[in-house]
């Protein structure tokens, strides 16, 4: 899976990226992997987002780490094989169109 633990070290090596959900839930996710998302390369390669990329950290307040956690380990597959309780399909699609994993 994308999702692995790592230390702060690697981390500030800007090998991974730390991602952080609205609740505080933390993944370590390589650059490779998270660059997948369209979003996330945006975010850490634009002017406009200088403190993300100083700190390589992200930071999703819109996004519950259940959701993230469910897009991270799913986002290689193509959406009709994503394996989605019910009761989070919408939040999981919202959530993918916003990161660019999932296109409508």
């Amino acid at each position: 899976t994308a999702i692995i633990q790592m230390n702060k070290k690697e981390v500030i090596e800007e090998q991974y990226i730390k991602l952080v959900s609205s609740d505080d839930c933390v993944f370590y996710v390589s650059k490779a992997a998270a660059y997948v998302s369209k979003t996330i390369q945006t975010m850490m390669e634009s002017k406009g987002f200088m403190i993300e990329k100083e700190k390589n950290e992200i930071r999703f307040p819109e996004i519950r780490g259940e959701i993230l956690e469910i897009l991270l380990n799913e986002g290689k597959k193509d959406i009709e094989k994503f394996e989605i309780p019910p009761a989070l399909t919408l939040e999981v699609l919202v959530a993918g169109i916003y990161l660019s994993l999932i296109h409508i």
